[in-house]
C-alpha cells in the first residue's frame, strides 16, 4: 500500500528567494560496499548569496526527519555541504570522495524511494526514482528518475522541476563544503597605525612593464596558463611589489639592480583554462605606485573525455548494451559535440538524453551548449544494439568525438 506523508506548509507574506538556490546536486542510495554507512546526499546553492541551512532536514520513505542539518551552518555561493550515512568516512565505495560534512544514519530505499530536503516543513528539492505510485508524496518533482545501478549515483544535470530530466545516472563525483564555491564580492576590514620616526624617501617609479610570453596568451587546456611579469622599478627601500590579475594577486622578487636606486622585479601569475577570451590588465603595485600592462587571451576550443576506449567484451545477438563517456569542456567557449563513427556495422546509437540516434559515418552536430568552467560536463550515451543483420564473431570500431564552437 502506499504510503502517504502530509506536508504542512505555512505560506508567508515575504518570499525567502535564497533557499530556492539550494538544490539537491547529488544522491548515492545503493553503494556497492555497503547499504550502512555508504549512502549519501550532496546538496549545492548554486545562488551567488551564503545561505544559513541550520535546522534543514532530509526526508526519506523511513521517517520525515531522517538527517538534521546542525546550528550554525552557512552554505556559500557556489559551494556544496555532503550528508551521508554515520560510517561514511569509513565505508565509503572511493576513498578518493571527500569526508562528509555531516554523517547520520539515513536510510534510503534502492528501488521506488526518493529524498527531500525540507526548511520548516516547506520542501526546499526532492529527488525520487522508480515508480511514483510506490513513493511516498513530497519525495520526487514530476516524474522520478530512473533506478540507478548499484555503485552509481544521480547527478543533476538540470532544474526544470522535473526528476526525469534533471537527473541522469553517473559516477560518482562527490564535492563537500571544502570545495570552494565562488565566494563573496567583496570584503572589507578595518586598518588603522601610526608611524614613528619617519624619514623621507624616494618615491618609487615604475619605469617599465613587460610579460616574457608576449601580448598574446594562448589559455592551457584543462589547466592554467602562467605569465612571467617583469617590472623596472626607481626607487629607495622598494617595501613590496605586487602584480594583480583577475582576483589573484602575486609578490614580485628583485630579479636583478640596474643602478643603486633602479631594479627589476619579476614574478608568475596564471589564468584558469576556463577564464573567457578577451583583453585582460595586469595592475602593478609598488608602494602605491601603479602601472597597468595588457594583454589579450585567446578563444580556446577543447573536450576532454574520461575514456579511451569501450570494450563491451562478449555480447548476446538481439540485446542492446548502454555505456556512459563524460565529456568536459577544458576550454574558454560554449561548444557543442560532432559525433561520427566508422564500424563494420549498423549497431552503435548515441544520446545526450534518453532518445537514442544511430551514429554514421558522417558527422552530426548535436546543440549540446556545454558551458565552461571548472567542472563543466555532460553524459554521452552509447547503446551497442546485437540486433538485425550483425554478424557472430569480433567487431570494432571507432567514435569520433570533436568540440565545435557554439553559435549560440
Amino acid at each position: 500500500m502506499k504510503k502517504v506523508f502530509i506536508w504542512i506548509v505555512c505560506w508567508v507574506c515575504i518570499t525567502e528567494i535564497a533557499s530556492a538556490s539550494v538544490v539537491i546536486s547529488q544522491v548515492l542510495y545503493n553503494p556497492l560496499n555497503s547499504e550502512s554507512g555508504g549512502e549519501a546526499v550532496e546538496i549545492h546553492n548554486n545562488g551567488n548569496e551564503d545561505i544559513a541551512i541550520s535546522g534543514w532536514v532530509l526526508a526519506t520513505e523511513s521517517t520525515m526527519n531522517d538527517a538534521v542539518i546542525p546550528e550554525n551552518t552557512i552554505i556559500c555561493p557556489g559551494c556544496y555541504y555532503l550528508i551521508a550515512d554515520s560510517g561514511w568516512n569509513e565505508s565509503k565505495d572511493s576513498q578518493s570522495w571527500p569526508d562528509a560534512d555531516l554523517e547520520e544514519p539515513i536510510t534510503m530505499s534502492n528501488t521506488d524511494s526518493g529524498v527531500a530536503l525540507t526548511k520548516n516543513g516547506s520542501i526546499v528539492d526532492a529527488v525520487g526514482w522508480g515508480n511514483p505510485d510506490e513513493i511516498n508524496d513530497g519525495l520526487f518533482e514530476g516524474t522520478p528518475a530512473n533506478n540507478a545501478e548499484e555503485g552509481k549515483s544521480l547527478l543533476r544535470e538540470g532544474d526544470t522541476n522535473n526528476n526525469i530530466d534533471d537527473f541522469i545516472e553517473a559516477e560518482p563525483f562527490f564535492r563537500s563544503s571544502s570545495d570552494l564555491g565562488t565566494g563573496k564580492d567583496s570584503e572589507e576590514i578595518g586598518i588603522s597605525f601610526e608611524v614613528l620616526n619617519a624619514t623621507a624617501q624616494i618615491p618609487a617609479t615604475i619605469d617599465l612593464v613587460n610579460i616574457s610570453e608576449g601580448r598574446i596568451i594562448n589559455p592551457v587546456p584543462g589547466g592554467a596558463a602562467e605569465i612571467t611579469v617583469n617590472a623596472q622599478i626607481t626607487g629607495q627601500d622598494i617595501n613590496k611589489v605586487t602584480a594583480t590579475l583577475a582576483g589573484e594577486t602575486a609578490v614580485l622578487s628583485k630579479a636583478k639592480e640596474v643602478n643603486a636606486t633602479t631594479s627589476v622585479f619579476s614574478g608568475a601569475l596564471s589564468l584558469e583554462h576556463y577564464m573567457p577570451p578577451g583583453e585582460y590588465s595586469i595592475e602593478i603595485n609598488a608602494d602605491g605606485e601603479k602601472a597597468e600592462i595588457s594583454f589579450e587571451y585567446e578563444e580556446l576550443v577543447a573536450i576532454q573525455i574520461d575514456k579511451e576506449t569501450l570494450d563491451f567484451g562478449k555480447i548476446e545477438a538481439g540485446k542492446d548494451y548502454v555505456s556512459e563517456v563524460r565529456i568536459r569542456n577544458i576550454g574558454n567557449k560554449v561548444v557543442d559535440i560532432g559525433l561520427k563513427g566508422d564500424f563494420d556495422c549498423n549497431c552503435l546509437y548515441y544520446s545526450f538524453g534518453s532518445d537514442f540516434s544511430m551514429l554514421t559515418s558522417n558527422t552530426i552536430i548535436k546543440n549540446t551548449n556545454l558551458d565552461y568552467g571548472n567542472y563543466s560536463e555532460t553524459a554521452l550515451k552509447l547503446k551497442l544494439s546485437a540486433s538485425g543483420g550483425i554478424t557472430s564473431g569480433e567487431h570494432e570500431g571507432i567514435v569520433e568525438i570533436t568540440a565545435v564552437g557554439s553559435e549560440n
